[in-house]
Formats: structure tokens, C-alpha cells, sequence
């Protein structure tokens, strides 16, 4: 089908050095992501998309201060997630 487009992501960030005090019990920051989704070219620059977004060591992110408030959040939940742009 012209137009549509699969998206594959796989990541890893790795920390150095690990935390001396565990938090939700782990001592290691460092993480695997992924992301898995597709795109379609509609027409005069216009796309549309949808995702899937994941990662693992979730206990360790889980509960992580917000940089805009006081909330708690899990950084590293699953998600599904709906763009559409356009380029000029």
C-alpha cells in the first residue's frame, strides 16, 4: 500500500554506575525500550501515525518525581499514542 509505513524502534540507555540505595528495589538505572507502529502518507505533506511505546526495568522508574509538579509518575508505562503532521 503506497503511502503507509511500519515503524520499528529498539533502544538501550545504560547507566554506568548503579544507585547505593535501591529505589522500588533496584539499584540499576539503565533500560531497554521499544517501539512498534505505522505511518501513512495522506497527501500534500500530511501523515498520520499510530504507536506503541514500551520498556522495561519498570520497577525502578516507577514513582519518579515530575519535572512540572509534585506527582509521582511511572516513566516507563506502556502507551499508545496518535501523531499527525505535516510537512512544509
Amino acid at each position: 500500500m503506497d503511502g503507509l509505513t511500519l515503524v520499528v524502534h529498539a533502544g538501550y540507555t545504560r547507566y554506568s554506575e548503579e544507585r547505593s540505595a535501591p529505589i522500588n528495589g533496584e539499584t540499576d538505572l539503565s533500560f531497554l525500550d521499544w517501539k512498534l507502529g505505522v505511518s501513512y502518507a495522506i497527501k500534500d505533506g500530511w501523515t498520520v501515525g499510530g504507536y506503541y511505546v514500551d520498556a522495561n526495568n519498570k520497577d525502578f522508574w516507577k514513582g519518579s518525581a515530575s519535572a512540572a509538579n509534585a506527582d509521582l509518575k511511572d516513566l516507563n508505562r506502556s502507551t499508545f499514542y496518535v501523531t499527525i503532521g505535516r510537512t512544509f
